[in-house]
This record gives C-alpha cells, sequence and structure tokens, in this order.
C-alpha cells in the first residue's frame, strides 16, 4: 500500500513544524524520533513530502482605498463640487449670485 500524506492542513502544518526541529537540531533521524511520539520512519516520508510541497503562501493584493462616497442628496437638490473634495449641497430656489461669491471665496488659494 502506497503511502499519501494527509490532506488536513493542521495535520501538514504539525508535521512541516516536526521535521523543522528535526533539522535545527543536528541529532539522527532515530534519536530525534526516540522522545517523541512518531517514527523514524513517518519522520522520513513526511520530510520528503515537505519538500517536495513547500508551504504556499496566500497570494499578495493590491489594495486602493478610497474616500467613501457619501449617499447622493434628494433628486431636488443641486450638488457643486469644488476643490478639495468640498461640496454645496444647494435646495430649491437658492440665491444664484450668492451661491457664484461663495464659490469665489470658497475657491480662492
Amino acid at each position: 500500500m502506497a503511502w499519501h500524506a494527509s490532506r488536513d492542513p493542521s495535520i501538514q502544518q504539525r508535521w512541516r513544524e516536526r521535521v523543522r526541529r528535526f533539522e535545527a537540531s543536528n541529532l539522527t533521524a532515530r534519536a530525534f524520533c526516540a522522545g517523541e511520539a512518531f517514527g523514524a520512519e513517518s519522520l522520513r516520508r513526511w520530510r520528503r513530502w515537505c519538500g517536495q510541497n513547500p508551504p504556499q503562501l496566500p497570494a499578495l493584493v493590491e489594495v486602493k482605498l478610497t474616500a467613501p462616497v457619501p449617499p447622493p442628496p434628494p433628486r431636488d437638490h443641486m450638488v457643486v463640487e469644488l476643490g478639495g473634495g468640498r461640496r454645496l449641497t444647494l435646495e430649491p430656489g437658492f440665491d444664484a449670485d450668492a451661491v457664484a461669491r461663495l464659490v469665489n471665496i470658497l475657491d480662492r488659494p
């Protein structure tokens, strides 16, 4: 019967950690496994498997943050977009001359 590694990610991670500890120990497989709950043959098989199946890193995805978009005003309003992300919301019947003066003041450097 052929040996197959478990498909359970937690078991695979546990064996990767065991293999890492073994490789850092400078012990023989038999000596390392003497104090563990697994045998040298299991360590050998998992060590080979870990070498052929390095851990998969999650894909890196670029994320761009944007400012939240305010909800649109009711349909009977008018919105004037100014520089710097400023907005004027105008009610029906607004004074156009007063708004023009205000925009001139707000857009001054």
